[in-house]
C-alpha cells in the first residue's frame, strides 16, 4: 500500500457528482441510482481520473498487487449502519480490485471519535500506520516504540485486507525490494566509474519504474533508509540522495 495523490476533478465532474448525490439526499434508492450511473459518460469520465491516480498499470489502491476493477467506496454506501451521504463524494471513491472489494465488504470500524480505523491510501501516508519486513516481506502494524502500542489503524487494516498478506502480494514486494536494491548498487559502481550525473538519472529512473507497494518510500523516507545498500547511498552521496528523498516526498 502506498500513498495515492487524489487529483481534481474538473468543474462539470464535479457537478455531476453533486447532483448524483443530491439525489440520494432528497430519497433517492441508493443501490438503483449508483447502477443507472455506472455506464454514463460523466462516471466514465469519474472512473478514468482514479485510474490515472493509480498510476500507469491501474493498480488496486489497497494490495497495489491486482489489476483494479472497479469504484469502491471507503465510507461503504451501504451496510449498517452505511453512507449513503457519501456515495458519490469524490473524496470517497478509490479504484480497487475485486479482491481487495470481497475482503473489505461492508466492515469499516470507526474509533471512539467516530474516525475511520481502516488507512485510506488518497488521504494518509500507509507507513504511518504499519512497518514492512524486509526479510519476509510482509507488512505488519507499526509500534510506538515509546508507549509499545500497537496501531490499531495498521491492525484493523490487515485484519480486514487480508489481501495485503496474500503470498502472491508478499511475492511481488519481494521483486520490487530486489529491484530497488539493484538499482542502488549500479549506481553506486558506476558513480564512481562514469560519473554522477548519468548515474543518478538512471537511478531515479529506475525508483519510478518500481513505486510499486510503496517499498521507494519506505527505503528512502522511513525506517528502510538504514537498510543495506540504501544507508551506503545516503552516507556517500547526500545530494542524489536528498534529489531522490524531495521528489517522492513532493
Amino acid at each position: 500500500m502506498r500513498h495515492v495523490s487524489r487529483q481534481n476533478l474538473t468543474g462539470p465532474l464535479s457537478s455531476y457528482l453533486d447532483r448524483m448525490q443530491k439525489r440520494i439526499d432528497d430519497g433517492g434508492e441508493i443501490q438503483k441510482t449508483w447502477d443507472g450511473q455506472r455506464r454514463t459518460r460523466s462516471m466514465r469520465a469519474v472512473e478514468e481520473t482514479l485510474r490515472r491516480m493509480a498510476g500507469a498499470r491501474e493498480r488496486c489502491m489497497y494490495c497495489e498487487d491486482s489489476r483494479g476493477t472497479d469504484i469502491e467506496h471507503f465510507w461503504p454506501m451501504r451496510g449498517e449502519p452505511g453512507y449513503p451521504e457519501r456515495a458519490f463524494r469524490w473524496p470517497n471513491l478509490l479504484w480497487a480490485c475485486s479482491g481487495c472489494n470481497r475482503k473489505k465488504g461492508t466492515r469499516f470500524p470507526l474509533n471512539a471519535a467516530g474516525d475511520p480505523l481502516l488507512i485510506d491510501p488518497t488521504h494518509d501516508d500507509p507507513w504511518q500506520h504499519l512497518c514492512f519486513d524486509s526479510d519476509t516481506n510482509e507488512l505488519a502494524a507499526r509500534w510506538d516504540r515509546t508507549t509499545g502500542v500497537e496501531s490499531e489503524r495498521g491492525r484493523q487494516t490487515l485484519e480486514i485486507l487480508e489481501t495485503l498478506r496474500f503470498e502472491a502480494v508478499a511475492d511481488g514486494r519481494a521483486k520490487t525490494k530486489r529491484n530497488l536494491i539493484r538499482a542502488v548498487r549500479a549506481y553506486l559502481d558506476a558513480a564512481s566509474s562514469r560519473g554522477i550525473a548519468d548515474a543518478r538519472s538512471e537511478l531515479i529512473e529506475a525508483i519510478r519504474d518500481n513505486d510499486s507497494y510503496g517499498l521507494a518510500t519506505w527505503y528512502f523516507l522511513w525506517e528502510g533508509r538504514d537498510d543495506c545498500p540504501f544507508v551506503d547511498l545516503r552516507k556517500s552521496s547526500p545530494d542524489t540522495w536528498e534529489e531522490i528523498v524531495v521528489e517522492l516526498s513532493g
